[in-house]
């Protein structure tokens, strides 16, 4: 999911982010093992940001938030950060606690032109 170009990973990231934001339920099939190995590398600071930007919304999936436990706490505060200043935008809790929960599968109505906006 790493272009050599950093514009195609940015790009391919906010889809990814895009389908994130609109229902928690769809963040278990976004790459998951290639997003949680991805963070682990070194990159651009614009393609880190877009990364941190699409798994702080990964985060509001209880089987996406688990994949990612293992990384440190300040490790992890780029994503904490960016959760902060989007979980405005999610109607009740930004976590949904467990599968069988009703906003796993509901629709959010979300953008990713809603909200702050990291790259144009």
């Amino acid at each position: 999911l790493i272009a050599p170009d950093p514009a195609i990973s940015v790009g391919l990231f906010q889809l990814l982010e895009a389908l994130a934001r609109r229902r928690p339920s769809n963040c278990q099939h976004l790459f998951l093992s290639t997003l949680q190995t991805s963070w682990g590398f070194r990159h651009s600071p614009r393609v880190r940001r877009a990364l941190a930007c699409l798994i702080a919304w990964l985060y509001r999936c209880p089987s996406s938030r688990a994949r990612f436990s293992h990384f440190p706490a300040d490790a992890m505060k780029p994503i904490m950060q960016k959760q902060q200043r989007c979980a405005w935008l999610v109607a009740g809790e930004w976590t949904v606690p467990r599968v069988t929960h009703p906003d796993y599968e509901r629709e959010t109505g979300l953008t990713i032109g809603d909200g702050p906006v990291e790259d144009p």
